[in-house]
Parts: C-alpha cells; structure tokens; sequence
C-alpha cells in the first residue's frame, strides 16, 4: 500500500512537471519609486518619438519642441501637481502626465504611449538623471524645494532661489551639455545652467521660467533639464523592471538514439575500395 502511495505521489509530481512549460522570471533593481515617475517617463517617450528640434516661438532659444511643449503642459498644471505630491496621489499625477502628451502625439501613438510607460520601457530614465544630480539620491539641497539649477563655473554652486540674479554675460565656464540631456540653447557667451527637479512642480517650473529669461537676455548661453526626484518621500525602495523580464518557452523534443557504427564501417569500406579503383600507376 504504502509502495502504490509512493508511485501516485512520483505520477502527481511529474505531471507537474510536464505541464510547467512556462517560466517567469521577475527582475527587479535597487531604484528607489516616489511615485512620480510617470511624469518623466511620459516626457521621455514624447521627446525620443518625435526628435525635431528648433526654434521656440516667441523665444530666442531652440529646444526639442515636443519636450517643450510637453513641460509647458505640465507647468499648467503646476498647482494640481503640488497638491497630488502631498498626500501622494498617483493616479493624478499619471492623468496630468498622458493629458500632457496627448496634445502633442498622435492619437493613434495614444495606446502605445500608455503601454510602453507602465511596460517599464523609460524606468531608467529617473534614477539616471538623479545618479548626475550634485545632490545625490533624493536629498534636497534647497529646503521644501523640488527643484534647483546648478551653475557651471570653475567651481559649480546650486541656486536655490528662481529669482536670484544670474550672473553678468560671459561669467562662467559653459560646460555645454551631453547628447542624453534635454538642452534649451541660446546665444553665446553666456554660462551654462543645468536644472534639477520633478517636473509640473511650481519650484521645476519658477525655475525654468527664470532660465527662459536668463536664456533671452543673454545671461545663459544654454541650459540642460534632468528630471529627477528631491525631498520627495520614497514609497519602495526597488522597482521591478516588468519591461525587463525574461521568458523561457520550454518546447518538448523526443529523441531516437541509433547505433550506425555498422553502416559508418560499411561506408568507409567503400570508399577505400573506390580509392583503390580509381588509383592510377605511375610508369617508370
């Protein structure tokens, strides 16, 4: 009895086995979440599908003019945005950034927007532009800020006031900026500004505002925006990469094994016999 017992449990478990012919794997990284991810990474699905740069009416800078708008739309929304921070309010927040979007993409690029954002495609974008920030991870240089500008020079200081003067035309060093950056560029001469913070916030958005300006009048040569997270409060400490994951389709093969030991031994007969054949003498 006891032996019949066994063999149904070895059956259960086998079939089992059989039957698994999916795996998943689940890949996470140690990338804190705030929550508010969807605000970039919406802006980075705008400016990678449409790459047209030039000149920005009414300013005298060129840009991006998707990720332009996309920020525009988002600062109109500056004080909802603010609201939903505190208590956090995702679902907010996600609405405001696919609103955003829709004004400038093509309705039919709507679904695959949506799709390719919580698919984890842009989930690096973040915790990238924040591994660049002086600041570090998440901290916030600037007390109940979002946001903040570095100034290139020979020692780079972070501002915290939007409406600090800037310096002096050709004060400064301009660093220029990288080709993973989204840069307003201006007249020469002046220094270059790179700005931090989450997007759509009244700081993110006072401080763009006052490097537009600073970008008109000439006192900024260009300036560089790296979306990212500051005194912001972390609801997870990894996020899982769902863009990322693996799958393994195990398919079924049966296998014949034959032993053609004979028939190899009988072909190499013939050809020796062949060779033998075919072999001409050479005359003296």
């Amino acid at each position: 009895m006891l032996f019949i017992a066994f063999l149904v449990a070895i059956a259960v478990a086998g079939s089992g086995l059989v039957s698994a012919r999916e795996v998943f794997v689940d890949v996470s990284a140690p990338w804190p979440v705030y929550g508010t991810e969807t605000l970039v990474e919406v802006g980075e699905m705008v400016s990678s599908t449409l790459t047209e740069s030039g000149a920005v009416e009414g300013e005298s800078f060129k840009t991006n003019i998707a990720y332009w708008k996309y920020l525009k739309g988002l600062c109109a929304q500056h004080t909802t945005i603010d609201a939903a921070l505190s208590p956090l309010d995702r679902q907010t927040l996600d609405q405001i950034a696919f609103t955003a979007a829709q004004g400038i993409i093509s309705p039919a690029l709507y679904p695959l927007t949506e799709t390719m954002v919580k698919l984890g495609q842009y989930s690096a974008s973040s915790p990238f532009f924040q591994s660049l920030s002086p600041a570090g991870g998440g901290e916030d240089p600037c007390s109940n800020s979002s946001a903040f500008v570095v100034t290139s020079g020979k020692e780079d200081s972070i501002r915290c006031d939007p409406s600090a003067p800037y310096p002096a035309s050709g004060e400064g060093v301009n660093h220029g900026s990288d080709e993973w950056d989204h840069t307003l560029i201006g007249k020469e001469g002046g220094a270059h500004y790179t700005l931090y913070g989450t997007p759509g916030t009244s700081s993110f958005c006072a401080h763009l505002t006052s490097l537009t300006t600073a970008l008109n009048n000439g006192e900024a040569s260009s300036v560089s925006i790296r979306p990212s997270f500051h005194g912001l409060t972390q609801i997870s400490k990894d996020r899982s990469l769902q863009g990322y994951g693996v799958f393994l389709d195990i398919k079924n093969m049966e296998y014949k094994n034959v032993d053609d030991s004979a028939d190899a031994a009988a072909a190499k007969a013939a050809a020796d016999s062949d060779a033998e054949v075919n072999r001409i003498p050479l005359s003296d």
